[in-house]
């Protein structure tokens, strides 16, 4: 059986919210964005887009694991662009920062093919300007929460920024420009983070403060979709129904639309 046919669903064939919130955010900010959501099944694209020379490529770790993943998915870019410059973000390399210091997480991604780490939470913002710097190649010590080595391979690392995106002002909008990368089934959140915290859990300290999206960015969010033709909306918030009466209102909204 072939599960990477259309007859099957795989939630791998979902649009990343990650990708699709960066495409948004730097399309924003005047920059060109192509998105491979997964490398294996979209190998062919990767290698294509590779080949066509582009300024930089980002890798977000919101699904890695281990450094070993990291590794592959840095050597997967090599196979097609050795002198691409590379750029890592995400959940995984913020928790190497949280874990052992930015000093010594940038001594233990030595050995990975890539540039430019950013050590943020939401590290938006830091690549915006981390792209602009080297389309211009400009300086880059303004740049927050950036990890970089220099040509002779010495660990350079700037400040670092607590600051967090203000999702209602950064809301995503899913417009024709999103057109091509969505099908069926798109991810969407209507919270950041989580209000409790739980002994046996560590996700309130690195995912940041507890915020609420605003019904009607919510609202225009799925009309957006609606109107591109999505037909089902799985929603990823790791509290999705508290508070209760914010949840209720959010469904009273659904159905009155």
């Amino acid at each position: 059986v072939n599960f990477e046919s259309d007859e099957h669903w795989s939630s791998w064939k979902l649009p990343s919210l990650a990708g699709i919130t960066l495409i948004d955010y730097l399309k924003k900010n005047n920059l060109k964005v192509k998105l491979i959501n997964n490398m294996i099944g979209e190998q062919e694209n990767l290698k294509n887009l590779l080949m066509s020379n582009p300024l930089v490529v980002v890798i977000s770790t919101t699904f890695v694991l281990k450094m070993r993943d990291l590794s592959k998915m840095v050597d997967m870019v090599r196979l097609y662009n050795k002198d691409v410059p590379i750029i890592v973000g995400g959940k995984f390399i913020h928790n190497q920062k949280e874990i052992h210091g930015i000093k010594k997480a940038m001594e233990s991604l030595k050995n990975i093919a890539a540039q430019y780490f950013i050590f943020s939470n939401q590290g938006e913002d830091s690549l915006a300007k981390l792209i602009k710097s080297l389309r211009t190649n400009s300086a880059l010590d303004d740049i927050p929460n950036l990890g970089y080595f220099d040509k002779e391979n010495n660990i350079i690392y700037n400040d670092i920024e607590n600051s967090e995106l203000n999702v209602n002002e950064n809301i995503t909008d899913f417009d024709n420009s999103l057109k091509d990368y969505l099908g069926d089934s798109v991810i969407l959140r209507t919270s950041k983070g989580c209000p409790f915290k739980c002994a046996f859990c560590t996700y309130p300290m690195t995912a940041g403060k507890y915020t609420l999206i605003d019904l009607q960015n919510i609202k225009k969010q799925l009309r957006q979709l609606h109107n591109l033709g999505v037909k089902n909306i799985y929603f990823i918030d790791d509290t999705f129904n508290v508070p209760a009466n914010r949840f209720e209102n959010l469904l009273d909204m659904m159905i009155e639309e």
